[in-house]
């Protein structure tokens, strides 16, 4: 099963799915990065009252990679696979947590078309804390919430379309903090054998450039985990895995904060 999917620059061919099993990483080739201006940062309107957003996919960029993030089914196997984003709480501040998201590139490699679900409609969400690579975290809170994807209307060469996976926890959801790093995930269910579509977490560059609201996500340091395929919270930027590119990957969280 795939870990990482790779997706080829324009002048040259996409790589097909079939071949791509044992990658889960979908990326264009690495080439030097060109950011447009500067702008400032405004919070997506999924992402309200926000704390913090990674940055939007740079989809129009030399480069890019996402990462395996849903729970799956291909040929008779669910394989589950979460990407833990890290986002650092500043100094003194507690944040209560009403919601999390991530964005994903959303493929259908039965169809190829811009058709998906969530199949039970469910996404699975998680925080945690004190992340070591290759052994994990401390959970601090995690749970289920009801299936809510919505278009980003960012795609790549008509094949590879972004969606937001959304887990509304509520008001009293749970309370992080003060300060300190945390890690969080959320991954879209489809484990019917009727599912067509692999998810990834993508990327961006951070910054005001792409978007990026809140507190600054510490650099390279979001983690995949998925164990039936051979994935121990691997560090998304180590070499060979996500080439050092993936820095910063589009996610967020919604709530509010307290001193």
């Amino acid at each position: 099963m795939k870990k990482m999917l790779f997706a080829a620059a324009l002048v040259v061919a996409l790589i097909s799915f079939a071949n791509a099993q044992d990658a889960k990483t979908l990326t264009r080739a690495i080439t030097p990065q060109t950011q447009g201006a500067a702008k400032v940062p405004t919070a997506p309107s999924y992402c309200s009252p926000c704390l913090f957003y990674g940055g939007d996919w740079p989809v129009a960029s030399s480069s890019w990679v996402a990462f395996g993030n849903g729970n799956e089914y291909d040929a008779g196997t669910v394989y589950g696979y979460t990407n833990y984003i890290p986002v650092r709480i500043p100094s003194g501040q507690t944040w209560t947590v009403e919601g999390l998201f991530t964005n994903n590139i959303f493929y259908n490699f039965a169809t190829g078309t811009n058709s998906f679900k969530l199949d039970p409609n469910t996404s699975e969400w998680v925080i945690c804390n004190a992340m070591v690579a290759g052994t994990g975290c401390t959970t601090v809170a995690s749970g289920t919430a009801a299936g809510n994807i919505a278009a980003t209307g960012r795609e790549y060469s008509s094949v590879y379309f972004e969606y937001t996976v959304k887990a509304v926890i509520g008001h009293s959801g749970p309370v992080i903090g003060p300060g300190g790093t945390y890690w969080f995930g959320v991954a879209g269910d489809c484990t019917d054998s009727s599912c067509t579509e692999f998810m990834y977490n993508t990327d961006t560059f951070g910054g005001a450039t792409y978007n990026a609201y809140g507190p600054v996500s510490p650099k390279c340091q979001a983690y995949q985990n998925g164990p039936v395929g051979g994935i121990t919270y691997q560090n998304d930027c180590d070499a060979g895995y996500g080439r050092g590119i993936s820095a910063y990957m589009s996610g967020g969280v919604i709530g509010t904060q307290t001193h």
